[in-house]
């Protein structure tokens, strides 16, 4: 073998084992904590949270503010998104309509406040914070009603998210964040 051969051969063999590597380093990667409605896709990505259809094709920036948003979760009709966002110096919830707009702030109080999804009439939102434990590592669970109010607390156990049956008579909670989120 001639030593352009194997030059050669040695460049054929990188070109085949980097080009999927390659081809990946092209692709929108790292998008977080996806949300499915029965139109739309929706996800964080760089910040922002985004819009697709559940395709996945046509991803649209739903919102553009220097602050990072996260949580995107869909209401039971599909119309809005509740997601949390930090645009003030502290972490609050937020709603904007899955057609664009300007987000609603629905939470003023100085504890941060996570969104974990809706009742599911589609009139609040529910949301936990760490206003009332003293604890470190676990939150209550409120409602906010979409057209603004007071929260109103769901129970007093500790709770770090939830999800309501469809009928709303029972809710499944996670009492303590993860230890470890690798």
């Amino acid at each position: 073998m001639t030593r352009q051969f194997r030059a050669l051969a040695a460049l054929a063999f990188l070109v085949g084992f980097f080009s999927p590597v390659l081809a990946a380093a092209d692709q929108t990667l790292l998008l977080r904590t996806p949300d499915v409605s029965k139109d739309h896709l929706a996800f964080v990505y760089a910040g922002d949270i985004w819009l697709s259809d559940r395709d996945g094709g046509a991803a649209r920036r739903l919102t553009s503010h220097e602050a990072s948003e996260s949580l995107p979760r869909f209401s039971p009709d599909g119309k809005w998104v509740a997601f949390t966002a930090d645009y003030n110096g502290n972490t609050d919830v937020y709603v904007i309509a899955t057609s664009g707009g300007q987000p609603k702030r629905l939470t003023y109080h100085p504890a941060d406040d996570y969104v974990t999804g809706w009742t599911p009439k589609g009139d609040a939102v529910v949301f936990s914070s760490d206003r009332e434990v003293a604890s470190g590592r676990s939150n209550q669970l409120y409602h906010i009603a979409t057209d603004g109010g007071y929260p109103v607390k769901v129970m007093e156990a500790v709770a770090i998210e939830a999800d309501y049956a469809p009928d709303a008579k029972h809710i499944a909670y996670r009492p303590y964040q993860q230890a470890y989120r690798g």
